[in-house]
């Protein structure tokens, strides 16, 4: 009995440090990130984007059968998402951002009612057109899609363009942590 309560222990632990266990998202998330560090920097070296190292991993696990559980994606997916907003404010000048915090706030929330009105407009308009079938709880939902701009497209446009702490950059970076 001791031994069988000793080997349920040492399982639970390997479990929780994320070696075992049938849902571990760390050995999939390790290697994808690893070949992406690789690629990142030889694309550097290239002179190139280090975004594409992220769209070829990804091409490259699909072309070779990769296919992770729902799960496993949607784990990734959300540490993707706070990495992505780490990096975001870590480009934060917290002074400048709270002196202008209403302003952010107010195009953030702005611009999302009004793209997603527009695109829910559109959606009742264009995809009945194509044969598909909306109602205005999907076309609401299509509009809140499209409406959400690419933060990290954004903020490398910032960086290349040493924007980033003018009052605009100051207000584009509000809008887009607001968004995410």
């Amino acid at each position: 009995r001791w031994r069988e309560e000793k080997q349920q222990t040492d399982n639970l632990s390997i479990t929780m440090a994320g070696g075992g266990g049938e849902d571990s998202f760390i050995q999939p998330l390790g290697f994808l990130l690893g070949l992406t560090a690789l690629l990142a920097l030889l694309l550097s070296y290239l002179g190139q984007s280090t975004i594409i190292a992220f769209i070829a991993v990804g091409v490259i696990a699909s072309s070779l059968g990769v296919e992770p559980d729902a799960t496993t994606l949607g784990h990734i997916s959300e540490v993707g998402i706070l990495i992505l907003l780490f990096m975001a404010g870590l480009e934060v000048d917290l002074e400048a951002f709270l002196k202008n915090w209403r302003t952010a706030a107010i195009v953030g929330v702005g611009q999302i009612v009004a793209s997603t009105g527009f695109f829910a407009a559109s959606s009742l308009l264009v995809l009945p057109a194509i044969g598909a079938e909306v109602n205005v709880n999907s076309a609401v939902y299509f509009g809140l899609c499209l409406c959400f701009s690419s933060t990290i497209l954004v903020l490398g446009y910032l960086k290349g363009s040493k924007s980033m702490g003018t009052l605009h950059g100051q207000l584009c970076l509000g809008t887009l942590v607001l968004q995410d």
